[in-house]
């Protein structure tokens, strides 16, 4: 094993080793396991960039690289997925389940229902639409507990419920048995 660069080495030499130190922490992360969009990689040259553009560079290299991969790993989190995901997963259910034309009108049916909730709420909701369990979700949105899921999608069906009245909501997801 080769001895770790001291913040005063060479700049190509530090840097290598900060993005490969980087890559090695992002890798283990939690965090990056519930976005399979984003990969360590992109995250470790995100760092390297930031450890490149500091004037001064810290002593203490390695804690610096492993706060500043955490930093970047939240900010992916909070950033979430695209509300398309929902919206593509959705259509491809529909459009089994009624068939292309029935398809259509349920899918604008949809669309609208969906509009009157954020992007987070999208997400959540039709993850467990999906079949997604509140245990599940907590962990991956950080969340307290299921019961603070529950209670999220309770009220994301009231939402719904209260901008389209005669709609009729089965809550529950669709799991196989």
């Amino acid at each position: 094993m080769t001895p770790e660069p001291a913040a005063d080495a060479a700049p190509d030499e530090l840097l290598a080793a900060v993005l490969a130190y980087a890559a090695r922490v992002a890798s283990g992360d939690r965090i990056l396991r519930a976005r399979p969009d984003v990969a360590a990689d992109d995250v470790a040259q995100d760092v390297a960039l930031q450890f490149h553009r500091l004037a001064e560079k810290p002593a203490h290299w390695k804690g610096w690289v492993a706060t500043a991969v955490r930093h970047r790993l939240i900010d992916l989190a909070r950033q979430r997925r695209p509300a398309a995901y929902l919206e593509t997963e959705l259509q491809d259910q529909v459009e089994r389940v009624m068939g292309p034309s029935g398809g259509v009108i349920a899918l604008h049916q949809v669309h609208e229902a969906l509009s009157v909730l954020s992007p987070k709420e999208r997400d959540l909701f039709g993850e467990h639409l999906l079949g997604s369990s509140n245990a599940e979700l907590a962990e991956k949105y950080g969340y307290a507990s299921p019961a603070v899921v529950g209670t999220l999608i309770h009220r994301i069906g009231a939402k719904i419920k209260q901008a389209f009245p005669g709609l009729h909501l089965d809550l529950e997801p669709q799991r196989l048995y």
